[in-house]
């Protein structure tokens, strides 16, 4: 457990003498016959150190005081909001790679309804989807300039003079997929520039931009849209990958600050932006200053590059130049005329316990947000879900042919898998009153039943959804499909919304706002602060399990007549406010007088913890020290054992331990007795070749012919159920048998949701040893490719210790075993390579590990030539990839 105050080997609790300060009064820190001046200068360093930290506080008060307002101004937000009731017209074409060679007049125009306020058009197969054009974008770009022009040019012809009045917001394309936005010029001036913004992300095939999605966000009035036109995977058994390339679209979709702004992620953050007489002022675009606000930013940081892209020819922000990468952003000015853009680079993807917690670090240079981070979320394309199988294609053609809608609704795939909450969660779509749109004989009417060709059945792939929220409210008058148009084999959808945007009354917040600091002054001016805190010992029962979240809650009572600041502050020799294994939420507040609050204490142990915990360098105790501003600090004893587990043990121990690492102790002497009466007493005791939680995982994959699921391991990780992975976890610790089926029987289906999580577990298992199977002594040198590698490969497996030749060997022979069954499960060896590299040499660790052995050793750590530059980890990885898949495609003979 963490010591409370004590000093370190720098000095008592005031911190290290500052030597620096010492020289700068002309004292030498080193002179014995200078301490009384030395001493005089340590003071004065101290007293400056103490000095800094009533600064940060009054600074962390002054940001917990800010967002209390914030909160009571959402509460009030009524008082001062307007709101508008604007027209959007939305549609969605897969174009076949064709250009716009008929009139667009009968795609864009709306009958008698009122003219609208935006255009939002999504195409996808702007191009072939030709190996050239998914690396090299000048096709698709031209392509999309072509469409956005044959758009702007029909609503000119189709309003007259007024089709001036439309104006392009911005326009983006991944390869063949492209969004594009149109506002009437009396809303431009309400779009702030900075809130355009566009990013990308590619689902298809390693990551190329064959699939994926593009998305388009911007700010009007105060209101938050955001857009997004996607293509997700073909083919009709392919639900699980349409359902993958959703929530990976969803969940790595970000769109990046600029270095000096937070833009509004949704209307709830402006109505809520404190007014002129606080430190975080709107800008004239409608964005936070956020140069006084380090301390409250979001919980996602990152940094990036910006880098200037403009779209020629549009007047607005398009398609830039970079490459196409997942989660690439696109920070555009294309409200304005002769707009220009920002582009900056991308980023990773969330940990699962990343949180916002008070920092006085200066203020980082960008922050990022989601798709979901806004009032309107709408996804338009060609999402691919086809009719559910196993109805044959005839049967889906007399259907069509009948015009039963009835069936053909009952039996999509999209509206199955969203009514079981595998997609589209929370999202709406319209009434389909339409005959599937896909797939017709091109300069038809015709659905496309040439023999000559493959018969698809009928389908409605090309959709459109919307989800809400924050108290904005969208209403769909009509959602219909364009039959009249032929140049594709797919028909238009159209989407025609009225949404509800807010508008803030910078006068009335005013007033709003002064009544809530006034309030708030009368109850600081009243007495000093006090709270109540229960408990003040928090034990996990039953102990925390590797990767099982586990929560408690503290309660807060402010028991004084007066508001209290608080927070969570580091331990004296500390510089987070936890260990690792632990999140509170929320890490800071304001509780006024009478009221209350709860902090989520969250567990979860996941292998950076394991590993230490196993090695007995840490434990899963902890002392958290909750700050009252002017008043008392508290503290919070939190504890918890740790379930026996084999995840963190290392490979030797791993190897010594014969019974699984959960089983009790009359289990334990039955193992060990039965190994003694089946092996005898001496080889009973001789460590296994390989773990056995290893040997039972991979087994059970081989037994039940589990090999031939599709992609497995290369997509396990993303359609592996939680629950499963929970159980197989529970079961390979206790040594239970794993099953392949649910408890109402075997099915295919459970069978292969299985094989997935089994996947995953091998995956963790071996991320999760302290080092990995390649030790980071031996990960391979630049030299190897310049080598025979049948020489090379002979001395590394030979300078391999025996037990990780063992285990080495045993993986390399397992996916020799999954490669055989390529023609079942599609998968390439390099496809296992690059997943198994991860894990087995880690690369992504061998800088930082050869850095540290340099430290210690107090050597210069110098790397080699072929390290420098900023794809040294790409080198890495492909360096261990290049190891696996020699392996791989390796002679039998030369593993033997």
């Amino acid at each position: 457990m963490r010591r409370l105050g004590g000093g370190s080997g720098r000095g008592a609790r005031g911190g290290a003498v500052d030597g620096g300060a010492a020289v700068r009064h002309g004292v030498d820190p080193l002179d014995p016959m200078a301490t009384a001046s030395f001493e005089d200068v340590a003071g004065e360093a101290t007293a400056a150190r103490e000095l800094e930290k009533r600064q940060n506080s009054i600074v962390v008060t002054q940001k917990i005081r800010d967002e209390w307002i914030r909160d009571q101004l959402r509460s009030r937000k009524d008082e001062f909001t307007k709101y508008h009731d604007l027209k959007l017209f939305v549609t969605t074409w897969n174009v076949n790679g064709k250009k716009p060679s008929e009139s667009l007049e009968a795609l864009l125009s709306v009958g008698g309804a009122e003219r609208p306020d935006i255009y939002v058009c999504g195409f996808q197969e702007l191009v072939d989807l030709t190996a050239g054009n998914v690396v090299m974008d000048s096709a698709s770009k031209d392509r999309t300039s072509t469409w956005v022009d044959a758009i702007g040019a029909t609503l000119k012809r189709m309003y007259g003079g007024e089709g001036l009045h439309y104006k392009l917001l911005t326009a983006r394309n991944l390869v063949g997929v492209m969004v594009c936005v149109f506002v009437n010029r009396a809303h431009v001036a309400r779009v702030p520039q900075l809130s355009v913004q566009t990013a990308i992300t590619a689902t298809g095939v390693m990551g190329m931009g064959n699939k994926g999605g593009v998305s388009l966000r911007f700010q009007l009035y105060d209101t938050t849209f955001c857009f997004v036109c996607a293509h997700l995977a073909a083919h009709r058994e392919a639900v699980e990958a349409r359902n993958a390339d959703y929530r990976n679209i969803m969940l790595k979709t970000t769109f990046k600050d600029d270095a000096q702004t937070l833009v509004h992620r949704s209307a709830e953050e402006r109505l809520a932006a404190p007014s002129d007489a606080t430190t975080m002022l709107p800008d004239g675009h409608g964005v936070y200053n956020r140069a006084n606000d380090g301390a409250l930013g979001p919980a996602s940081v990152r940094g990036g590059g910006l880098a200037p892209a403009t779209m020629p020819g549009f007047g607005a922000v398009g398609p830039d130049d970079t490459d196409s990468e997942a989660g690439e952003t696109s920070a555009g000015m294309g409200a304005g005329d002769g707009g220009s853009g920002n582009t900056a680079g991308a980023g990773g993807e969330d940990d699962m316990l990343q949180h916002s917690s008070l920092n006085l670090a200066p203020v980082l240079a960008e922050q990022t947000f989601s798709i979901a981070d806004h009032d309107y979320v709408f996804w338009l394309g060609d999402f691919n879900y086809r009719i559910v199988m196993p109805h044959s294609i005839d049967e889906v053609f007399r259907h069509v042919d009948a015009n039963d809608l009835a069936w053909l609704r009952r039996n999509d795939q999209l509206l199955s898998e969203q009514a079981a909450g595998r997609t589209f969660v929370g999202f709406k779509e319209g009434e389909i009153e339409f005959l599937p749109t896909y797939k017709f004989q091109a300069g038809t009417n015709q659905y496309d039943r040439r023999p000559e060709k493959k018969v698809r059945a009928p389908a409605f792939c090309d959709r459109i959804l919307w989800r809400d929220v924050n108290g904005a409210s969208a209403r769909i008058q009509q959602y219909v499909s364009c039959p009249t148009l032929t140049i594709s084999d797919h028909k238009p959808v159209i989407g025609i919304f009225e949404a509800r945007v807010k508008e803030v009354v910078p006068s009335d917040r005013s007033r709003v706002f002064q009544e809530i600091v006034r309030q708030l002054d009368r109850w600081e001016n009243a007495e000093r602060p006090q709270l109540q805190v229960e408990p003040q010992t928090i034990t996990f029962e039953g102990g925390l399990r590797y990767m099982e979240r586990r929560e408690e809650t503290i309660l807060l009572a402010n028991t004084c007549n007066v508001p209290v600041t608080w927070r969570f502050v580091p331990n004296m020799e500390d510089l987070a406010i936890c260990k690792p294994w632990l999140r509170l939420d929320p890490d800071f507040g304001l509780i006024p007088p009478g009221e209350r609050a709860e902090v989520r204490v969250i567990a979860l142990v996941e292998h950076t913890t394991a590993r230490a915990v196993a090695a007995g360098a840490d434990d899963l105790d902890d002392i958290l020290v909750l700050r009252l501003e002017g008043g008392r600090d508290h503290f919070v004893c939190v504890s918890s054992a740790f379930a026996p587990t084999c995840f963190g043990v290392d490979l030797a121990r791993l190897a010594r331990t014969h019974h699984p690492f959960a089983a009790s102790a009359d289990d334990i002497k039955v193992c060990r007795l039965d190994r003694e009466a089946r092996l005898g007493a001496d080889k009973a005791a001789q460590p296994l070749r390989l773990p056995k939680e290893l040997w039972w995982l991979c087994n059970f994959l081989w037994n039940f012919d589990l090999l031939k699921v599709s992609q497995i391991f290369v997509m396990s990780a993303r359609l592996a159920n939680p629950d499963k992975l929970r159980a197989v976890r529970r079961a390979i610790d206790a040594g239970h048998e794993l099953v392949p089926e649910d408890e109402d029987g075997a099915s295919v289906t459970a069978s292969h949701a299985m094989a997935h999580a089994v996947a995953t577990i091998i995956i963790e298992f071996l991320q999760a040893l302290p080092e990995p199977v390649v030790p980071f002594a031996l990960f391979p040198r630049f030299d190897m490719e310049n080598q025979s590698m049948d020489v090379w490969g002979r001395r590394f497996l030979d300078q391999l210790p025996p037990l990780n030749h063992n285990v080495f060997i045993y993986i390399i022979t397992f996916l020799r075993e999954i490669v055989k069954c390529r023609p079942y499960n599609d998968i390439k060896p390099s496809d296992l390579a690059a997943v198994f590299a991860h894990v087995l040499l880690r690369p992504a660790e061998v800088l930082v590990k050869q850095k540290e052995t340099s430290v210690q050793a107090n050597v210069p750590f110098d790397l080699p030539n072929w390290f420098t530059g900023e794809k040294k980890e790409s080198t890495l990885q492909h360096m261990a990839e290049t190891l696996i898949l020699h392996f791989i495609n390796a002679d039998r003979a030369f593993l033997l």
